[in-house]
């Protein structure tokens, strides 16, 4: 998805070159555990996408896990190519399953290198799981720009103790920032009015979003993370409120120190308005846990411009 630009305030090319691999861990180890990583052919041709676009698809990596046991990924280090600056870019992330598994990070390096650290990731044994790369481009990105990312070598995969099998080296999707920017949402954060004790429907967070005069806004699902320290059951049936009704879908629980929450159907917020949201919560902690939800990366609000009729 797209998303439009929250304020915190192609050509696909197949390398002739064969596939790499690096051994890792002990000679036991690399007998039973193995991952095949293929990174996926982009979509033909040029994409578009607006500046101050967020979570954009440029890479895809699809990861199999032999049979000898599961395999945990801790970070995965990808390329940027193209014409355009890798300025144009705020973000870069993973993604699987529809979770964020990384932080975003900027692209530091003057080859156009970023490392990214995977939270609780790993593939089962006997099975296949797919990590997206993402990015969210700057408002300010240049138009014209054009931008793809490449994973080059087997050991850009860090899976220790298993054996890395790169199938290929492919490029993503190329895609090229045109047009106006998105609209901007501001996220601030309001005091919780009563002590979370333990107990049923506790409001355990309080916050707005507001939009900028640039576009309305369809908004599908928002990505909270504890900075406490409760994690999966301690926070269960977990939903967010507006104007005192129940806008998303209900989450059954953290998942570790997160939860997606789904909008059905969207949920508007027009230009220059201003919502009020709280998050419910049946609250199983012991007193020594605590809870501070807030939305950690811009792109965690997903979004895009209104198109006809959605909730008020």
């Amino acid at each position: 998805m797209i998303s439009s630009l929250l304020a915190l305030a192609v050509f696909s090319t197949l390398s002739t070159s064969p596939a790499r691999v690096i051994i890792s861990g002990s000679s036991s180890d690399r007998s039973s555990i193995s991952l095949t990583v293929e990174p996926m052919r982009g979509v033909e041709g040029m994409i578009s996408v607006p500046p101050g676009a967020q979570r954009v698809p440029m890479l895809t990596l699809r990861m199999t896990a032999a049979c000898g046991g599961d395999v945990p990924v801790t970070a995965v280090t990808v390329e940027h190519r193209g014409l355009g600056s890798a300025a144009d870019i705020d973000r870069v992330y993973a993604m699987s399953d529809g979770r964020r598994l990384s932080r975003g990070m900027q692209i530091a390096d003057r080859s156009g290198v970023v490392q990214l650290r995977l939270q609780h990731f790993s593939v089962p044994a006997c099975s296949t799981k797919e990590v997206g790369i993402f990015v969210d481009f700057s408002n300010s990105a240049a138009v014209a720009g054009q931008h793809r990312f490449t994973i080059r070598f087997a050991n850009d995969v860090d899976a220790l103790p298993a054996q890395v099998l790169l199938l290929s080296e492919r490029v993503g999707t190329m895609r090229q920032t045109v047009g106006k920017s998105t609209g901007t949402i501001t996220v601030a954060y309001l005091s919780v009015q009563k002590p979370v004790y333990y107990g049923a429907d506790r409001t355990v967070a309080r916050f707005t979003l507001t939009a900028d005069q640039t576009e309305d806004h369809a908004i599908t699902s928002i990505t909270l993370t504890n900075e406490g320290s409760a994690r999966n059951q301690d926070l269960r049936s977990l939903s967010l409120y507006a104007s005192g009704k129940r806008v998303t879908k209900m989450a059954e629980s953290l998942d570790d120190d997160r939860v997606r929450l789904v909008f059905d159907p969207a949920f508007s917020l027009q230009r220059g308005q201003q919502r009020v949201f709280t998050l419910h919560a049946d609250v199983r902690a012991s007193i020594r846990k605590t809870i501070q939800l807030l939305i950690e990366e811009p792109s965690d609000i997903e979004a895009e411009p209104a198109q006809g009729r959605v909730r008020q």
